[in-house]
């Protein structure tokens, strides 16, 4: 979940490394470094805990020393940076990256999770290795350190716990038994992996590989860059290709080369590179933080993945999606497992074929009988969370379709899947999904709208859904406009510490959501959960302390659902309920409403997921928390 950025080439590093992290500050944001190398200064590491701008400021303190003694030679052409997500040790300065081994001989940045670290500290140890970091990081850096030095002879040497003696090998090793001695280190490491090394004597190169853990090497006009995403480097480079597992790239700042795991010579073509980001990236349009900007793009975004879908649908329509499945698995995590919950409801009822929504990261290690006729769909807003990548590539053997929804077309899902629905939601910055679930929602709104026309089980209802799909941007806008009330609405709750949120039906999935962006950006207790389940255990923590959100608009469960509430009244419980406009029954009931329009009620869940959004926001800012960096959360999940 850390963050990778490289550059080589003949422009300027520094500002290229300090925008590709700004952008990477999703992926991980409690610590930031570069190394870079220059004429005359050498290698040099800057790194602090904190974010982007706290290593801007230093390296820019740094350049003005600098500049008084060594006017105009203190540029760097080369270099790696670093935003870090912390898995092993807390954000130091010691654990930030990039990390060093031998005597500072090599230095690299890592993304994902080495799981036999501890063993390999201490055979390193025992060969004289000090570790100056808790992380598995510097493991790998000191472990090819000690493959090059002891180059290909078999034993132990005692004349290699001489810090002088390996000084001396390291120097006299050539690039052939480098690349040979970086190999045997991956060929020791057990997990994920996503490393860009930069050798202190050899800086008119870097050294980059990945397993598991996602990379991409993009050409500009004046070299090369390296980045976790396309989205790091896309600012500046023009076409892209993804290294694949076990694979190594020597990047120079005119050529690059690609090895496979026998060091052999491999070609990929690469593509076209696409920046997803608005010319404007840092601005946020005057709203004080992304993620509420990202709540007021959702019409837009919406109008953009609505427009899109009939072509989009068409493409899915032929190879190996043409045929209708039988059966259909939804694998996802976190928000874009509420999601596929949603779409389970709309496929199972508008097409009538029968859904399982499964964890990616329960899925992929346990037994599932092969069902033939089964279409996987992944979910996933950046196409590389790690375990649905896990999941889709333990389904691929079963030879049966796969399909991922996802934001990025050239991702690792979009890639391997057979056929890519893309979100169209631009890029989001704020670490709680907002447009991207709701652009998800849509997808599967009109996934099982196609597919329930081709099996014509929609009859009559096929062109009031098609009319109410249209008008739900439009619905998304009206609740918008409610801001200033729910606003309000959030302050009476700030010192609320227990909320419930209950819907039923199609707003089951909305409820879930709901109470995890509540979670994610005020760290305040909230558990989601089908309101009819209340008399099944949760109503024990219905009190005059707690709030009920409640999923009340119209529907078949409509009636089910005031009585639910009347459970929560009778215990002294406070209710806020999303109803209809002009809803009297709702009113009489609940403390606070919020009135929203109404559409058919299965495409309602995606207007009533916007005040909850709204409100999450606002008791989040009224708490103080950081809505668009929560502690111990990142954007994408790259390790398990």
């Amino acid at each position: 979940m850390c963050g990778i950025v490289g550059y080589i080439g003949s422009h300027p590093a520094t500002g290229l490394l300090l925008k590709g992290l700004r952008r990477l500050e999703y992926r991980g944001y409690d610590s930031v470094g570069v190394a870079m190398h220059s004429s005359p200064r050498g290698l040099q590491i800057v790194k602090t805990p904190g974010r982007v701008e706290r290593l801007s400021a230093l390296l820019q303190d740094q350049l003005d020393k600098e500049s008084r003694t060594i006017p105009d030679k203190n540029l760097s052409f080369v270099g790696i940076g670093h935003s870090r997500w912390a898995t092993h040790g807390p954000a130091t300065y010691e654990n930030a990256h990039p990390h060093i081994g031998g005597d500072g001989e090599i230095t690299l940045v890592h993304n994902g999770i080495i799981e036999n670290h501890d063993t390999l500290r201490r055979f390193l140890e025992r060969k004289g290795y000090r570790f100056q970091s808790a992380t598995d990081t510097e493991v790998v850096a000191h472990l090819i350190h000690w493959h090059i030095v002891r180059g290909g002879l078999r034993g132990d040497r005692a004349d290699l716990a001489s810090q002088a003696v390996r000084a001396e090998r390291f120097a006299n090793a050539t690039w052939d038994e480098r690349l040979a001695a970086v190999r045997r280190t991956l060929d020791e490491l057990d997990g994920s992996y996503a490393l860009v090394i930069l050798f202190r004597d050899m800086p008119d190169r870097l050294l980059a590989t990945r397993h598991g853990s996602p990379l991409i090497i993009g050409a500009a006009d004046d070299g090369h860059m390296i980045g976790s995403d396309p989205h790091a480097i896309s600012f500046h480079a023009h076409r892209v290709l993804r290294l694949e597992d076990q694979e190594m790239a020597v990047i120079q700042a005119d050529s690059l080369q690609l090895l496979d795991e026998h060091l052999q010579v491999v070609r990929h073509e690469m593509q076209d590179c696409v920046d997803i980001a608005d010319p404007a990236e840092d601005a946020t349009d005057g709203y004080p933080h992304q993620t509420l900007q990202e709540i007021h793009q959702q019409p837009g975004t919406l109008s953009r993945v609505l427009a899109a879908g009939e072509s989009a649908s068409r493409r899915l329509s032929a190879g190996p999606l043409a045929q209708l499945p039988t059966r259909v698995l939804i694998a996802a995590c976190g928000t874009s497992w509420h999601a596929g919950l949603y779409g389970k409801y709309l496929i199972e009822e508008l097409a009538g074929i029968p859904v399982d929504v499964e964890y990616a990261s329960e899925l992929r290690y346990r037994s599932r009988p092969r069902q033939d006729g089964t279409l996987m769909i992944v979910v996933s807003q950046s196409g590389e969370t790690a375990d649905t990548v896990g999941a889709l590539r333990d389904f691929l053997p079963q030879r049966q379709p796969t399909l991922a929804i996802c934001n990025v077309g050239t991702s690792t899902l979009a890639q391997e899947a057979d056929g890519a629905w893309l979100l169209l939601a631009g890029q989001e910055r704020g670490v709680a999904a907002t447009k991207s679930f709701v652009n998800q929602c849509a997808i599967f709104a009109q996934l099982a709208m196609e597919w329930g026309r081709r099996k014509a089980s929609l009859n009559g209802h096929a062109k009031l859904l098609a009319d109410d799909l249209a008008r739900l941007p439009r619905a998304v806008a009206q609740v918008l406009d409610l801001s200033t009330k729910i606003q309000s609405l959030a302050h009476e709750m700030i010192d609320c510490e227990r909320f419930l949120f209950v819907g039923r039906g199609y707003d089951v999935p909305t409820a879930l959501e709901g109470a995890l962006k509540l979670k994610e950006i005020s760290y305040v207790s909230a558990e989601g959960f089908p309101a009819g389940e209340l008399k099944h255990g949760p109503l024990a923590l219905v009190d005059e302390q707690s709030w009920t959100v409640a999923l009340a608009t119209p529907g078949r469960t409509y009636e089910k659902t005031l009585s639910n509430l009347q459970e929560i009244r009778a215990r002294n419980g406070r209710i806020v309920a999303i109803a209809a406009r002009g809803d009297e029954r709702v009113a009489q009931i609940a403390d606070e409403v919020i009135e929203v329009p109404t559409i058919d009620e299965c495409l309602q869940p995606i207007v009533n997921i916007v005040p909850l959004q709204l409100l999450s926001y606002y008791i989040a800012t009224a708490r103080g928390c950081d809505v668009d960096r929560p502690r111990n959360l990142a954007k994408s999940v790259t390790v398990e």
